[in-house]
């Protein structure tokens, strides 16, 4: 969903695997979504699962995303098993977390307070995953925080407002490099709460429990797998 405010979408009980390029399930702009109950395995090139705002989309921000239930596994560890025209082989890995979190503003957007806040990442919430086998962070928040680079003459900086982000109750195991959990931003506003690693209490430093005013509920409807 490379997406210009699309809102009130579920993406439930999908199995998803050894794509040769991008992401897994990737929201990149909208509000009101649900990413429940799916099944992504070997994903060998990017995050499984991505929740940004890119500038070079243009896309709005995120606003009450849940991404709940979600079973992942070797993210950045394996080869797809089909690689159309050397795709996969002929490009590096992202580094990604396997839950990546980003924002990147252009500069004059962050100066407007009305741009800066639409285009902000707001209101999410990563519960109830289970994450093994990944060679970057369980969840990587804010990557590229604190820099500024130019794109097409005009000036970007990752220094997005990350708000309301509660990471709640994830069992991570086998967590290669950069970290289980990987805080990056210093605009962030991020709570972890009774997130495992391999069966044991993981505690961040960088992210300690707080309570948000606005939970997020993620999109107004439901979906029923048929047998």
């Amino acid at each position: 969903m490379a997406a210009y405010q699309d809102r009130n979408i579920q993406v439930a009980n999908n199995n998803l695997s050894g794509q040769y390029w991008g992401r897994g399930i990737a929201v990149v702009g909208g509000r009101d979504i649900t990413i429940r109950s799916n099944v992504l395995s070997n994903i060998p090139y990017a995050a499984a699962v991505l929740l940004a705002r890119e500038t070079q989309s243009g896309s709005y921000g995120l606003n009450n995303i849940v991404v709940e239930k979600n079973t992942i596994t070797d993210v950045q560890t394996l080869a797809p098993p089909y690689d159309f025209g050397n795709k996969f082989a002929s490009n590096a890995r992202t580094g990604h977390g396997a839950i990546e979190i980003h924002a990147s503003l252009f500069v004059d957007e962050m100066a407007n307070p009305a741009l800066a806040d639409g285009f902000a990442l707001s209101s999410l919430a990563i519960r109830d995953n289970t994450i093994t086998s990944s060679a970057t962070p369980g969840v990587r928040v804010g990557v590229d925080s604190g820099s500024n680079w130019t794109m097409a003459a005009r000036q970007v900086t990752g220094n997005a407002t990350l708000s309301g982000i509660a990471i709640d109750r994830n069992a991570l195991q086998q967590i290669r490099n950069g970290g289980t959990i990987q805080m990056l931003s210093a605009k962030s506003d991020v709570s972890c709460l009774a997130n495992t690693l391999a069966g044991n209490p993981l505690v961040i430093a960088a992210c300690m429990p707080k309570a948000f005013t606005t939970a997020s509920t993620g999109a107004a409807l439901s979906c029923s797998k048929t047998q």
